[in-house]
């Protein structure tokens, strides 16, 4: 299957997913498995950025070892479902710096992002690792923080974003609300047209689950 094909099919499966709003279809994986990382969903998007959903605890407890990873970025509730209770410990036992923003997946807001890109930008220069359940809030935030503070490419990191999911209910609010006050000419590219902001194609809302 070609790149191309293997992208529709991912995108095809991550909506499925999210319409169906089933807590098994929450921990299906999108991506192909990665060689090293196991964790599904698992995303590199350059030298000092790995986007994934939960690692297994053999997983954590060799972050630095073999993914030189030097802080953690968690965005779901310690409750939720295949959450590490030991992350912290197995995370501080390397010197890797653990930031948890618990992030309800049916009611992420405007703070949760906020906190999350003080985060990222405090930390920028080190490698992270931003994670949840199934990578679906990790790919959201990170989407925000590169267009908005990292002045990434919009359309790349567009691209990366729905190679996991479209957001859609209160994700696609939270998307648009922070990309509405983005300025033209401030060094980031249109999403769309020109003078238009690029609104997420919508999905019905799915209920709340683990991602």
């Amino acid at each position: 299957m070609n790149k191309a094909l293997s992208l529709q099919a991912a995108g095809l499966v991550a909506g499925f997913c999210y319409l169906a709003g089933a807590p098994l279809c929450a921990q299906e994986a999108v991506l192909p498995p990665d060689p090293t990382l196991k964790a599904i969903n698992v995303q590199r998007l350059g030298p000092h950025l790995v986007l994934s959903g939960q690692p297994d605890a053999a997983s954590l407890a060799s972050l630095r070892e073999k993914e030189s990873i030097e802080a953690v970025i968690y965005l779901a509730p310690s409750s939720s479902r295949g959450a590490i209770a030991e992350e912290p410990a197995l995370l501080a036992r390397q010197g890797i710096e653990f930031v948890h923003i618990p992030v309800p997946w049916d009611k992420p807001e405007a703070q949760h992002l906020q906190a999350f890109r003080a985060a990222m930008d405090r930390l920028k220069g080190r490698r992270i690792l931003v994670h949840c359940q199934a990578n679906y809030r990790a790919s959201a935030m990170t989407y925000v923080w590169r267009v908005l503070d990292d002045k990434a490419d919009p359309t790349q990191a567009l691209r990366d974003l729905q190679a996991m999911w479209t957001p859609a209910g209160p994700w696609k609010t939270l998307i648009d609300g922070a990309l509405a006050g983005r300025a033209p000419g401030d060094g980031a590219a249109p999403l769309s047209a020109p003078g238009k902001p690029r609104s997420l194609p919508a999905r019905p809302p799915a209920s709340p689950t683990t991602r």
